[in-house]
């Protein structure tokens, strides 16, 4: 049986990783063994490159830029491997395809088995831990950001209601609305003194949080309070926003799992040369 909260949990989780925000960009290194004849090679200064790679790209036949005739060959492994040999063309730059890299070329000539090499590396993405039941791990435990899902609401569960949608298969006997607590917590390690920034961060993460259960649960969701955790006794660390929600839970008429209704014994027992067989339920 699939339940509500989990399912929402889990959806709210998938949807957080699929979308997560880039936090610090690929870099690219210096250039290395970039003697090409008469042009000076250079990353272009747009590039974001998608992974880490040690890139070596290599020429092939030699040529004018701007001129038909020149090609190459490239490498994203630091020569053990090499693409087929392509054509430059009139461009003046190299697409590698599928890292976000290109190399740009000065005017000037490019000479046979000379290359231009270089490392990248890739980007940090911000997937934010998400941690579910009642005992969370304790808070900031070096995250910047982090959001704990809690069952209840101090330990009420929530409150039945009459059936809804009849006609599923199957039949709903009866509709939890089920409470949980959400704590949003998120800090701006770059200002931590900035009351100000820690709420920005604070509360651009409950929105990309109340997106995400919008789209997974629309119209079977409802957020009954929100409030700031404002501990006065300590000195706070960023901002934590506790939402106490309600979904929809189907209480269905269904048999529990813990075996097939139908499961039956077939048993041949053997005395004195005699058999009966015996059929129970």
């Amino acid at each position: 049986m699939i339940l509500a909260l989990p399912a929402l949990f889990t959806a709210v989780v998938a949807r957080f990783a699929a979308e997560a925000a880039t936090v610090t960009p690929g870099t690219v290194s210096a250039l290395d063994d970039h003697t090409v004849g008469t042009s000076s090679p250079s990353v272009h200064t747009g590039a974001a490159p998608t992974g880490a790679m040690s890139v070596v790209l290599r020429v092939v036949a030699s040529g004018t830029i701007g001129t038909a005739g020149i090609t190459y060959e490239y490498s994203l492994d630091g020569g053990l491997t090499w693409s087929t040999t392509t054509a430059l063309g009139t461009a003046a730059y190299v697409t590698i395809p599928g890292t976000g890299v290109r190399i740009d070329f000065s005017a000037g000539t490019l000479i046979a088995a000379d290359r231009v090499a270089f490392t990248t590396t890739a980007p940090v993405l911000a997937v934010v831990p998400q941690v579910f039941g009642w005992r969370p791990p304790a808070q900031r435990t070096g995250q910047p950001r982090r959001i704990c899902w809690v069952p209840g609401k101090d330990g009420d569960v929530g409150k039945l209601a009459p059936a809804r949608n009849p006609g599923r298969n199957p039949r709903p006997l009866a509709t939890l609305l089920e409470l949980f607590t959400v704590y949003i917590e998120a800090q701006d390690p770059s200002a931590p003194e900035d009351e100000l920034a820690q709420y920005q961060v604070a509360r651009e993460l409950f929105d990309a949080w109340l997106r995400a259960v919008h789209l997974a649960a629309r119209g079977t969701y409802t957020v009954e309070s929100l409030a700031w955790v404002d501990e006065k006794k300590e000195r706070r660390f960023g901002a934590t926003l506790r939402a106490v929600c309600t979904v929809q839970a189907m209480v269905p008429d269904a048999e529990f799992d813990s075996a097939p209704v139908d499961t039956e014994a077939d048993v041949t027992t053997s005395l004195l040369d005699v058999d009966e067989h015996t059929e129970t339920a």
